[in-house]
């Protein structure tokens, strides 16, 4: 699922996928008419996306622009830079089964990502939840003490989704954070 050296992770390209579409979700809903992190790195990753997320995001982003009451996005800022480079990616054949990302890309994706599935009921908070704790132990100090206090907060107001299916998950998750966090501070 994961390697590492010091600055770079690979990562199967099924979960890159997945994380990035729910960074990209968060990221649009947050939208205040200037692109934000995950939105940038886009135009780095988009060949390493398949054609179906690649729809995904297209149809995302088609849906969002039309909807001025969850986001304040400008649909031309969408039309001009984000669309064309997502058209120009559908034709990938051929992708690898891994993705390699910076360190600091695949943190910046995942916090995103886990933004956007806590709460959820739906596979969401499952796929991230697994990736965090698989990748636990590359996830910088920073990264780990944000998605504590993210978790907790979810936690101390009762918005961590199913409590017999999704909070068990993200307690779990919590607790293994901070058994982490704990280990690196000996």
């Amino acid at each position: 699922m994961l390697q590492n050296d010091d600055n770079m992770i690979t990562i199967s390209r099924y979960d890159f996928e997945d994380i990035f579409i729910y960074a990209e979700r968060y990221d649009l809903d947050l939208n205040k008419s200037n692109l934000f992190s995950i939105l940038n790195l886009l135009p780095i990753y988009s060949n390493r996306l398949s054609m179906k997320a690649t729809h995904v995001m297209i149809s995302d982003m088609k849906e969002r622009s039309h909807d001025k009451y969850r986001v304040n996005i400008q649909p031309i800022l969408l039309c001009d830079k984000i669309l064309p480079i997502l058209v120009n990616s559908e034709n990938q054949v051929d992708l690898p089964e891994s993705v390699t990302v910076s360190k600091i890309d695949f943190e910046t994706i995942l916090i995103c990502a886990e933004r956007y599935a806590i709460g959820r009921m739906t596979y969401a908070p499952h796929t991230v939840c697994e990736l965090i704790n698989h990748h636990i132990k590359s996830l910088s100090i920073d990264m780990i003490e944000g998605l504590i206090n993210d978790i907790e907060f979810n936690k101390d107001n009762d918005c961590l989704g199913s409590s017999t299916i999704d909070a068990p998950v993200w307690i779990k998750t919590l607790i293994n954070l901070k058994q982490e966090l704990q280990k690196r501070e000996i």
